[in-house]
């Protein structure tokens, strides 16, 4: 699973962005017509959407999850947070890889 930069970790906290989600993602469609109308619940139900998606796909593995994180922060706080979590020994663009053998409950993904 590749973690985008519409999700990162900084200052302490889990932080969403849905402008830099895909373009193609269908799951934030009116989004911005929302934004007009009421930013502050745009941006509740956008943080939602994005954290519930994650979370969705980190639950699904079998046997585990690889995950690819392109914010270090993020790569770090996971690594941390979740049980049985390891290096890859992929090397890549600043190796931000994490092995997960299991996925629990991770703080701040509610």
């Amino acid at each position: 699973m590749i973690i985008g930069k519409d999700l990162r970790y900084e200052n302490g906290q889990i932080i969403t962005d849905h402008t830099k989600r895909a373009k193609t993602d269908q799951s934030l469609k009116g989004i911005k017509s929302l934004m007009e109308k009421d930013s502050a619940k745009a941006l509740c139900i956008a943080d939602e959407i994005i954290k519930n998606t994650y979370r969705t796909l980190m639950t699904r593995g079998q046997k585990g999850c690889y995950i690819f994180c392109e914010d270090a922060g993020l790569r770090d706080y996971l690594r941390k947070r979740l049980p049985g979590s390891r290096e890859t020994g992929v090397q890549n663009s600043g190796n931000n890889s994490v092995a997960i053998a299991r996925v629990a409950e991770i703080p701040g993904m509610k």
